[in-house]
């Protein structure tokens, strides 16, 4: 009898039994299955949506830095006191009447006002993208090295402290202390008394008259690099996963193009002019008549769109950039992407008081 009954415990399912639990079981996977492929497809259109999100603050922001310290030249009040270029400099390079210069390339690719030397190289598979703006900024670096010893004469060599700019032959590098400005291309660096280091500028016959300092700056002078920063959008060159083209923000500095955020489509620039009598005048269409002397302010905005389809339907919508009305059906088609306008009005910190 005991032997019997642990035969009657130790019994498995029935085949019954069995498929009823094969069964409950493929459909609870069947359920989990709708769930996950049906939630997969909002998965990606929010995760596309956040990158969109991301990609438009960040170039928004990268932007908007440079804007804002346009124009700075060290201590130097950059309203009042216009640098002094040296030889080789070229008239371009001028944070006192040119911190902010900006430019329309139309629908065939012509650049209004065109397009400065300085930007020659902004050509073939690094051109700007055909009905969109260019902006460009010029400005000292914040960091700066610290003259060790005062200069011997307005033609010598610039004794620096030390060399944490990492400079090196044919940089364009600013020189002031707060009442006089110069600018000026590296002719060589020579490292003396470790970490001190000789700077030379470079001469040019052609030029004579700007063979020289503006003056014999002392040790309480700083050297700092000019920075020369332009922004466009251009094609990045990839295509998304139904084989539609994307296009980036970029950053050109030192002859050197580098994408910095994916899905911006187009920029767009305007700038706010002083005029006399203390108002202001806005131009968003034609660039090529500001006073870039008198210009305080910018206004940014950019169409930015996710790397891939977030839609059920193609974008009907048209995008309002500062006047101009861009229309994702006159340019692609089929193209189910999401988009968006991210904008911000900006202030020149050291053109507030000029005019």
């Amino acid at each position: 009898m005991k032997l019997n009954s642990f035969k009657q415990i130790q019994s498995g399912l029935t085949l019954v039994e069995l498929l009823i639990a094969v069964t409950l079981s493929l459909l609870l996977l069947a359920g989990a299955g709708q769930i996950f492929f049906g939630a997969n497809p909002t998965y990606r259109k929010s995760n596309e949506e956040i990158r969109l999100q991301d990609s438009g603050r960040f170039s928004v922001e990268a932007i908007s830095r440079d804007v804002r310290l346009a124009g700075y030249q060290g201590c130097a009040d950059p309203n009042l006191i216009e640098p002094n270029r040296m030889s080789n400099v070229a008239d371009t390079v001028n944070p006192f009447d040119e911190a902010v210069r900006a430019f329309r390339v139309d629908s065939t690719g012509d650049w209004s006002p065109s397009r400065p030397t300085d930007l020659n190289s902004l050509v073939s598979a690094n051109a700007p993208r055909n009905n969109s703006d260019v902006i460009s900024i010029q400005r000292a670096s914040a960091r700066f090295s610290q003259l060790a010893i005062d200069m011997v004469s307005a033609t010598g060599v610039v004794t620096l402290a030390n060399n944490n700019l990492g400079l090196v032959a044919n940089d364009i590098v600013i020189i002031s202390d707060c009442e006089t400005v110069d600018i000026f291309e590296i002719g060589s660096v020579t490292v003396t008394t470790a970490p001190q280091v000789e700077v030379t500028f470079t001469t040019n016959s052609a030029t004579p008259d700007r063979n020289n300092f503006s003056k014999i700056y002392t040790n309480n002078a700083r050297v700092m690099q000019l920075i020369s920063r332009t922004y466009y959008t251009k094609n990045n060159g990839k295509t998304n996963r139904s084989g539609y083209a994307g296009y980036s923000l970029y950053q050109h500095e030192s002859g050197d193009t580098s994408e910095l955020s994916e899905g911006v489509e187009f920029l767009r620039v305007g700038l706010s002019e002083r005029i006399a009598g203390g108002g202001l005048k806005v131009l968003t269409d034609d660039l090529s008549s500001a006073d870039l002397g008198n210009v305080v302010g910018v206004q940014i905005a950019m169409l930015v769109q996710t790397a891939e389809r977030s839609r059920n339907r193609q974008d009907g919508n048209s995008y309002d950039l500062l006047g101009s009305s861009f229309s994702p059906t006159d340019y692609q088609s089929e193209d189910l992407r999401s988009r968006r306008i991210f904008q911000t009005v900006l202030s020149i910190r050291n053109r507030e008081n000029r005019g």
